[in-house]
């Protein structure tokens, strides 16, 4: 696990913020939905390819819909 300041440096390295670096590595690069739920929150499902590096992830990440919500 990464200290506060391993981190910062890890996101800033990356071209991430640290707390998109932290969900980044939470999700395993992995993009989620953007997609808005009637009652405010966000669609949790995959979006894309898993295992991105950080900024095709940030690229991807809340920007596409996963197959549910996809018009």
């Amino acid at each position: 696990m990464f200290d506060g300041g391993d981190q910062r440096d890890e996101a800033a390295r990356a071209g991430l913020t640290v707390d998109e670096f932290r969900e980044w590595s939470e999700l395993n690069g992995t993009p989620l939905c953007g997609h808005v739920l009637p009652h405010g929150g966000v669609c949790r499902q995959v979006a894309g390819p898993t295992q991105l590096s950080p900024r095709a992830w940030l690229h991807l990440h809340r920007a596409g819909r996963c197959r549910s919500h996809r018009p």
